[in-house]
């Protein structure tokens, strides 16, 4: 890889911004920021990096003005809090100031967003492209166990049949061409906005989705649903059109299940967008936890942060007959304005930079607790539901 060449410090800045702007960097945000650091500390003359706390101010300002031009397109609001104290903030001084307030206020704040023309997480390549050979030879076995002349999903031939055709990858939509720290107009999501993303669904009490005994998933039982509901109705900030509700009373309808529509991102987004708020499910393979998330907010692959402070994720364990809810940890967000990312199907599918369904990711940064030890799963399936708000006649 470039950054990993031994030519790297070789390269000029005006090639290094041209890789900066690219989405599909195979890089975590924090392993960027160290190999453009290293970059600036090799440069001619070089940098001693032994003790940053003993830096003179003018150590400082040739790294800034090495940098300088480098910093817009440095995605730091994908980089999780701890990581940005232990490796970013000790370089402070070389970052714009407005830059700096912007993220520790993100970081701090709980009613502070990024800036609206923040650069997006990048996508991760690497893993999209094993995830979409297991995509393609999934259909290439549906269509040998169940042919038909209209089947769910099209196989591209291609003389590598595990080869991805690009042409039918989903854009993602260009970074902007202006550097996101320069123009500093900085916008928070209104409580207003909040609101009204929030109303639900309205059903009548006479539909057939509303009858808990009906309720049926392969991955929760009734039990564990109805404290799913629950935690949505005890949340204290949890408004429908102004006023509060009450318990049970929402019920949750199938959209989507992994096992019968398939375990693609893009089936997830052609059955799950812009139906309302939603709970996900998922089972971890080869283990007993069961995982998830609520998203108050429609999922509408907008490739933006979606203020919430009503999300939350939690943990279940599938114990068989059991009730499953003794081991349960249900952890609500901290920082509303990392609490969805609502990508499209070239992003994942998961709450902040915590919980990444599609990808197998965890990592606490964003919510209050610790759902899992594992900080790296594959879902065995999933499920997702339309939560919808019952009006008793």
């Amino acid at each position: 890889m470039l950054f990993m060449s031994n030519n790297f410090f070789l390269l000029k800045e005006s090639v290094l911004i041209k890789i900066l702007k690219r989405d599909d960097l195979d890089l975590q945000e924090i392993d960027i920021w160290r190999y453009i650091l290293k970059w600036g500390l090799e440069q001619d003359p070089p940098l001693i990096l032994s003790d940053i706390k003993r830096w003179t101010n003018e150590e400082f300002y040739i790294l800034e003005k090495r940098l300088h031009n480098l910093i817009p397109f440095i995605r730091f609001f994908s980089i999780p809090a701890t990581q940005y104290y232990k490796e970013v903030r000790p370089f402070k001084n070389i970052l714009p100031e407005k830059l700096r307030e912007d993220i520790e206020a993100f970081y701090i704040l709980s009613n502070n967003a990024p800036p609206p023309d923040a650069l997006p997480p990048r996508k991760l390549y690497r893993r999209e492209t094993i995830h979409r050979r297991q995509q393609m030879r999934d259909e290439i076995n549906y269509n040998i166990n169940y042919p038909t002349t209209n089947p769910r999903y099209s196989i591209i031939h291609l003389e590598n049949p595990f080869q991805i055709d690009r042409n039918n990858i989903t854009p993602t939509p260009a970074p902007p061409e202006t550097p996101p720290y320069t123009l500093g107009n900085h916008k928070n999501i209104s409580d207003s906005d909040i609101k009204t993303k929030n109303k639900l669904p309205i059903e009548r009490e006479n539909s057939p989705i509303l009858n808990i005994s009906d309720f049926k998933s392969s991955l929760i039982n009734k039990h564990q649903a109805k404290r799913i509901i629950r935690w949505i109705n005890d949340n204290k900030n949890f408004l429908v059109c102004g006023e509060r509700v009450n318990n049970n009373s929402h019920v949750l309808e199938l959209l989507s299940r992994g096992s019968r529509d398939g375990m693609f991102i893009g089936t997830f987004h052609s059955l799950c967008d812009n139906k309302g708020p939603t709970v996900i499910v998922a089972k971890v393979k080869e283990s007993k936890n069961i995982i998830g998330g609520y998203n108050p907010n429609p999922w509408t692959s907008s490739n933006k942060w979606v203020k919430s402070a009503e999300s939350f994720i939690f943990s279940f364990k599938s114990d068989g007959n059991r009730e499953g809810i003794d081991d349960i940890i249900l952890s609500r967000i901290k920082n509303p304005c990392a609490a969805i990312f609502d990508g499209d199907a070239n992003y994942d599918v998961g709450f902040g930079l915590d919980l990444q369904l599609f990808l197998g990711t965890y990592e606490r940064n964003y919510y209050e607790k610790k759902i899992m030890e594992e900080k790296r799963f594959t879902m065995e399936d999933y499920e997702v539901f339309l939560v919808k708000r019952v009006i008793n006649e």
